[in-house]
């Protein structure tokens, strides 16, 4: 599985600490550079969900998934990996990440596109919100 950690290229800091936490999982963490907000001025760069909320951070998260996505259909053309897994830099992987992701995979149904992994409002370091996978 690859495995896309989005990071802007000033946040060397955020992006070493979730390499060395997915490494510590025996995943190996692929940098995809963030949309940077101050750079999305132009009119042609506004998208109809910036026009509709005006905000150049939303904007830019957007746009930043939208390259993970080209990315993983550039590198999966062959079909080499079923599966891709798309962080943030700021995500906090859970203890026995693979064996979570491996269940989670077991019981994926037939047709799906994306499962969306996270939480809001309900993360801290000891995963004590976590426990949904076990």
């Amino acid at each position: 599985m690859d495995v896309y950690v989005i990071n802007l290229d000033h946040q060397h800091e955020k992006w070493n600490i979730i390499k060395n936490k997915l490494i510590a999982h025996n995943l190996n963490p692929i940098k995809i550079r963030a949309v940077n907000s101050y750079y999305i001025n132009d009119k042609s760069d506004k998208t109809t969900l910036f026009k509709m909320f005006g905000n150049q951070r939303l904007e830019a998260i957007y746009a930043s998934h939208i390259k993970v996505w080209k990315t993983i259909l550039k590198n999966n053309k062959n079909n080499k990996n079923k599966y891709s897994l798309i962080l943030e830099d700021d995500a906090i992987p859970i203890n026995k990440l693979n064996k979570h992701l491996n269940k989670l995979i077991k019981n994926i149904p037939e047709k799906w596109d994306i499962i969306l992994l996270g939480c809001i409002g309900c993360c801290n370091e000891d995963n004590k919100c976590n426990n949904i996978l076990d």
